[in-house]
């Protein structure tokens, strides 16, 4: 993922921060709250063999954040439509 899309996503997380989500992200897993109660969650089967090189690592949260903030996108879409 290119520098430019992940700083996209971060701006991204930051609105949705903003109105209430909460997001845990590692090279192993992420979560996705919403004003607290829990929302998805996701990860790779643990424990690992070995730890994933520095650049596996860096490269899986950023794909977390990317799959996250699409999660939390859609959670919001399901909560605005039965609201309405």
């Amino acid at each position: 993922m290119q520098d430019w899309q992940h700083q996209q996503n971060l701006q991204a997380a930051a609105k949705l921060q903003a109105e209430g989500y909460e997001f845990t992200i590692t090279s192993d897993k992420y979560e996705i709250r919403y004003q607290g109660e829990f929302v998805h969650a996701a990860g790779v089967k643990l424990p690992r063999e070995k730890k994933p090189h520095w650049q596996k690592a860096r490269a899986n949260v950023r794909d977390f954040w990317e799959i996250a903030i699409s999660e939390a996108e859609k959670h919001k879409r399901r909560t605005s439509q039965l609201s309405n």
